[in-house]
């Protein structure tokens, strides 16, 4: 699916917006709000990870991580190595 949006190209001139600017931007909000995940994010932005991490920290974002993921982590490192 293509989605077109339509700015002014005035507007992308006076605020020096590109169009991969809005792409990133919209990558990033859609992450912070867990409508994608880091991976769906690459794809989108044809990045590597460590990219989308660099991209990460400029903008300001934080990662999506929260206790049940930290559960699930850790349930798989006792896994890994059992005590």
């Amino acid at each position: 699916m293509t989605i077109t949006i339509d700015i002014a190209d005035e507007l992308l001139k006076e605020q020096s917006i590109n169009p991969e600017m809005v792409k990133e931007q919209i990558a990033l909000m859609l992450y912070e709000k867990n409508l994608l995940t880091s991976f769906q994010v690459c794809e989108m932005l044809g990045i590597a990870q460590y990219q989308f991490f660099e991209l990460m920290r400029i903008n300001k974002t934080s990662i999506n991580y929260n206790q049940d993921d930290f559960e699930q982590d850790l349930g798989v490192l006792n896994a890994i190595f059992p005590k």
